[in-house]
């Protein structure tokens, strides 16, 4: 559809030996345009990601504030698990086969998990407070 849509162009059609035959493309003048325009749209405007954590904390006082206190611990030791696993990872990037900018995905992500935590701390701390009313057995109750 790219092809279709001038984006790009067939360089040319290939076949090793019982593989399936490849086509090569190359990008074209319209396809670099779109191409930087997309790029700047999502350098300049920022969208949340999807993160299915929040539907779920949209039904939490359907549950157990115990419950949802040990999943918040659980939640960030692995956070703070992936958080070291990444930093094993952005020291064993090869230098030399590997786009430096790479260091910058794993940081990127680093940064929005490890900001996960304090934000839990502080929903742990405002469960034990009693700050929200989370029992499904008394929201059942109501409901009847």
């Amino acid at each position: 559809s790219m092809a279709r849509d001038n984006l790009l162009a067939v360089v040319g059609t290939d076949q090793v030996g019982g593989r399936p035959e490849r086509t090569t493309y190359k990008i074209t003048a319209e396809g670099e345009s779109e191409f930087q325009n997309l790029l700047r749209a999502t350098l300049w405007n920022v969208r949340m990601p999807v993160d299915p954590l929040m539907p779920a904390l949209a039904f939490m006082v359907h549950t157990n504030a115990n419950e949802l206190k040990e999943a918040l611990v659980h939640r960030i030791n692995q956070i703070r698990g992936q958080l070291k696993a990444a930093e094993f990872a952005i020291a064993h990037i090869p230098n030399e086969t590997t786009p430096a900018h790479v260091r910058e995905l794993y940081r990127l992500s680093s940064a929005r998990l490890e900001a996960e935590i304090p934000w839990a701390e502080a929903l742990i701390k405002a469960l034990e407070a009693g700050e929200y009313a989370c029992d499904p057995a008394t929201l059942r109750r109501g409901a009847d």
